[in-house]
């Protein structure tokens, strides 16, 4: 036991020992001096590491930010990132750039100006190979509306950085592909920005002199857009300018070229109102089959609005073929005409559209008896594009609410159709035994009494129909006053036809 006790007293004094030496060296001055030393550089060089890590991201992280708030319209804000990263970072070249774009687009040009000077500056300073200045400079050129100028300095430039351009135009590094993407942009922005001078100008003229040049720009844009975002804008404008310039071409008689600037619009959007307009213009110049082509298609993109003259220009060539003796053609194009209006679910009356363009009422009365035979006199004209072989009028005489008697006549049948405008030959003349118009007298059946009237008043209620039997479905196409007087007011013929009121 005494042993025991005596080694553990010699290790705990051995361990005391070795502590106290360690101590002893930490307050040693030499030591410590030496310690701090080095715990100072490797904390200096940890926080240096660090600043250039938070400096490095914060530029690109401003640059980022400015670039896309631009991008989603908000160019007032991005303009503030990118002023607060010009001023941390004053040799941005990108943000002088980028700012300057924004500055352009609040039209503040004196301050976009300065801002690609600056850029320019910074890139003819580091004496860099790629073509940053001329973009800069061009920027300038398109600010003073020196358009010409720019373009010199970006096809320029553009020639210069393809020259370098390895086997099947494929760039050599990362750096000259970025030169050219960069060269594309600004060129789509050149030409976009052109586009958009010529149509404001073009807005305070009427001649539409400035539309090619106008169109070109646009599609020079679309050539060098780099995404789809940058070509819709484009697109958009461009197809309004076809579209323009398009119906300025057809109101002065040149559809021909109409026709090929409509055609180019369809690549970019496929409208159905640009599909009618090319349809029209085929139809107008004669050409009847390219427009039922383009009728065809735009019936299937817009079968309500179009029906109704897809079956005009059908039944106008089922027309001419009938002239030219081949009924089996002109059968079938009968038979599609009428498939598509059952199709589009059309009313009649849109596709054999009647107006009434005289009506007369004379009362004959008879003083000594109070009876009176009225007769109704009224001219259908055909105001559509296609032959009505089938018509019937109905005229009620009306009291109060009670209808007193109704008169029915047929006014057109397939052995005398009431036939439309185009049933004309040429110079004008109607083709032999056509008539557009039908003129018809209605009289009651019986004669009638005054007391059977309220007041010696009544209404004449002017009705049409397409066909008879159970399915058939009268419109009203008129209604006119009359009063009864007990001296005939008016004989036949003494006044001319009144007009009729229409519904």
């Amino acid at each position: 036991m005494a042993r025991t006790h005596a080694s553990y007293k010699r290790r705990r004094s051995s361990r005391r020992s070795s502590l106290l030496g360690k101590l002893s060296s930490y307050f040693n001055p030499s030591v410590q001096y030496g310690v701090t030393i080095i715990s100072a550089i490797a904390l200096a060089g940890f926080l240096f590491s660090g600043y250039l890590l938070f400096q490095y991201a914060d530029s690109e992280d401003l640059l980022a930010r400015g670039r896309r708030q631009v991008e989603q319209g908000k160019v007032a804000l991005g303009a503030k990132t990118l002023q607060m990263l010009v001023y941390k970072y004053p040799t941005s070249y990108e943000g002088h750039l980028l700012l300057g774009k924004a500055y352009l687009e609040l039209d503040e040009r004196k301050k976009a100006e300065q801002e690609f000077r600056m850029a320019a500056s910074l890139k003819n300073d580091k004496n860099m190979e790629d073509s940053g200045a001329d973009i800069a400079m061009s920027k300038i050129a398109v600010a003073k509306k020196d358009f010409d100028k720019a373009q010199d300095l970006l096809l320029t430039a553009m020639a210069k950085a393809k020259k370098g351009l390895g086997p099947n135009n494929v760039a050599k590094s990362d750096e000259q592909y970025r030169d050219i993407m960069a060269l594309r942009q600004a060129l789509f922005e050149l030409y976009d920005a052109w586009g958009d001078d010529l149509m404001a100008e073009e807005a305070e003229s009427e001649d539409k002199k400035l539309y090619p040049d106008m169109i070109a720009k646009y599609e020079r844009a679309l050539r060098y857009a780099n995404d789809y975002r940058n070509e819709d804008g484009v697109k958009e404008k461009l197809i309004e300018a076809y579209t323009f310039y398009a119906a300025y071409l057809s109101d002065h008689k040149k559809d021909d070229q109409a026709i090929t600037l409509m055609k180019k619009s369809l690549r970019y959007r496929y409208l159905p109102e640009t599909l009618i307009e090319l349809a029209s213009a085929y139809e107008r110049t004669g050409n009847l089959d390219e427009a039922i082509v383009w009728y065809r298609k735009a019936f299937d993109a817009n079968p309500s609005t179009i029906s109704i003259r897809l079956t005009s220009v059908l039944m106008k060539k089922g027309r001419l073929l009938l002239e030219d003796k081949k009924q089996e053609e002109a059968d079938r194009y009968f038979e599609e005409a009428d498939q598509i209006s059952k199709r589009a679910n059309l009313p009649l009356d849109q596709l054999y559209p009647v107006k009434i363009s005289e009506m007369q009422v004379v009362s004959n009365v008879d003083a000594e008896t109070g009876e009176f035979m009225p007769k109704v006199k009224l001219r259908f004209e055909n105001s559509g594009e296609r032959s009505i072989n089938f018509l019937i009028t109905k005229v009620e005489l009306v009291s109060g609410d009670e209808e007193i008697t109704q008169m029915t006549q047929v006014i057109a049948s397939p052995d005398k159709p009431m036939l439309s405008k185009n049933d004309f030959e040429e110079g004008g003349k109607l083709k032999k035994d056509a008539k557009t118009w039908s003129s018809i007298t209605l009289m009651p059946k019986e004669k009638l009494n005054v007391h059977m009237f309220k007041r010696g008043q009544y209404k004449v209620v002017v009705s049409t129909a397409y066909n008879e039997g159970p399915e058939q479905t009268w419109k009203i196409q008129a209604v006119q006053e009359a009063k009864i007087q007990k001296v005939p007011e008016t004989v036949e013929g003494d006044n001319p036809p009144v007009p009729a009121q229409p519904v």
